[in-house]
């Protein structure tokens, strides 16, 4: 019972991490981009990615008792920001007259995570099974 609510407290620490680091990552973008957004400061953002990282190592760490694919768990929340930051593109340029793009680097720096994943991402094969001789 007890090693229960520890997996399940270190689960809901990691996908809280997971969750603000994507957020902040995506906000951080939008800042670089269109300048500081309403709802946020960059302060907020910098202590949102530091804490989202955090939270998201350290929720890995207790889950899998290793340090080993934690920051693999880091690059997976940073393609997901990049698939947010995507989504921002989208709807800024929704219901514009002229379009605006962000600056390469950005775009680069934002989807860059994604894109290896996507190329590096093995097919998962089915295992063979191992012929029993029945007697």
């Amino acid at each position: 019972m007890e090693k229960d609510k520890r997996l399940f407290g270190a689960g809901a620490l990691f996908i809280l991490g997971n969750i603000s680091l994507v957020i902040a990552l995506a906000l951080s973008a939008e800042f670089f981009w269109l300048g500081t957004p309403k709802t946020t400061t960059p302060l907020r953002l910098i202590l949102g990615v530091l804490v989202g990282g955090a939270f998201c190592i350290i929720g890995f760490r207790l889950a899998s008792q290793t340090y080993l694919g934690s920051l693999q768990a880091v690059l997976h929340a940073c393609a997901g920001a990049g698939v947010l930051f995507l989504g921002i593109i989208f709807q800024v340029n929704l219901h514009l007259a002229h379009r605006v793009f962000p600056p390469i680097w950005l775009l680069t720096v934002m989807e860059l995570p994604l894109l290896w994943l996507l190329i590096t991402r093995r097919k998962l094969r089915p295992r063979r099974l191992q012929k029993t001789s029945l007697r």
